[in-house]
Parts: C-alpha cells; sequence; structure tokens
C-alpha cells in the first residue's frame, strides 16, 4: 500500500505480514499495528507516516529520503527501526527490545596512517551503501570529494585515501544511503 498525506482507517488493526512492505507516508489510524518478522513499513516520501495507535514492530521500520516514523501510541520495537536517513518521533512511550539504528550510529570509528595513505574504519549496517568523502577545507564552498561506495555488512568497513597525508589539511565524513 502506498500513500502520502491520506488517512487509512484500519478499526480491526492492521498487520505487515512477512514479504509485505507498507510503503509511502499516510495517517495510519484505528486498531494496533503489527509488523510480522519479515514485514516492512517503508517511510519513503520526504514526509511524514504517522501512527495513531500501539504499534509492535517485530520486522523493519525503516525512513529514508529524509523522511519520518511520527509514533503516537506505544512502540514496541523487537525487530530493527531504521532512521539512518530519516527520523523518528516518538509521543507515546518506547519500549526497545530490538535495534534502533539512527544517525549517531554512523562515526569514523578509526583514522590510521599507514606511508602517505590514510585508512578510515566506519562500523555499518547492512541495507545501506557508506561512501567516504574528504575535502581539503570546510569553508563554503566545499567540495566534498569521494571515494569508492561499498555496502554495508554489519561489520566494520575500512576506506583507504591514496595519497591523504601529501595534503596539508585533509577533513573527512562518510556519506550513507539506502540503495
Amino acid at each position: 500500500m502506498q500513500g502520502q498525506n491520506h488517512s487509512h482507517n484500519f478499526v480491526s488493526g492492521l498487520r505487515v505480514r512477512n514479504y509485505a512492505t507498507l510503503s509511502g507516508c499516510a495517517y495510519i489510524l484505528g486498531g494496533a499495528v503489527t509488523v510480522d518478522v519479515g514485514g516492512t513499513v517503508l517511510a519513503d516520501c520526504g514526509g511524514t507516516q504517522f501512527f495513531y495507535s500501539a504499534v509492535t514492530n517485530n520486522g523493519t521500520i525503516r525512513a529514508v529520503n529524509g523522511s519520518t516514523v511520527e509514533a503516537y501510541g506505544t512502540l514496541v520495537n523487537n525487530g530493527t527501526i531504521d532512521v539512518i536517513n530519516g527520523s523518528l518521533v516518538l509521543h507515546g512511550s518506547f519500549i526497545n527490545k530490538g535495534t534502533l539504528l539512527d544517525a549517531s550510529n554512523v562515526r569514523i570509528s578509526q583514522v590510521a596512517v599507514s606511508g602517505g595513505d590514510v585508512t578510515v574504519r566506519v562500523p555499518s549496517a547492512t541495507g545501506h551503501t557508506y561512501q567516504l568523502q574528504w575535502a581539503p577545507s570546510l569553508t563554503p564552498p566545499t567540495t566534498w570529494i569521494s571515494g569508492s561506495a561499498q555496502p554495508g555488512s554489519g561489520g566494520v568497513l575500512t576506506f583507504t585515501d591514496s595519497g591523504g597525508t601529501t595534503n596539508s589539511e585533509r577533513f573527512y565524513h562518510v556519506s550513507v544511503t539506502v540503495p
């Protein structure tokens, strides 16, 4: 089901089954929402996916393209909530027994120099693509130069900036996208 800024009233509740995806942005009203293992709620419209009742997530809830997942009832997470490329707004209680991924999970964990190269290590999450970017200055206009992209593995990714030490200054950041 897709929707953007539409209201959907599920009086008897809504269940997102294994292999099913609820995508878009809408107002979900009515009974409780359950996301089964293997089911996905995907807020992907650049707006907000609203839930006005209790939500139990046993699968995946993901916000991409700057979208927001907003919950007014109790949100119980037994699966994965992935808002690295979006946001989560909670008005009710939040019980987290699963995994919550947000922008704070994207951090450079180690920088090392080896000869003329700079090696950068970043923890990753599956379902995302990571790309090391660098700039000679943070003074606008800043042009970020990109290295090769790597798919997230759930482990630590290693990026190498060949010849990175030959510059007087170099600023790094990591761009994360959902393929």
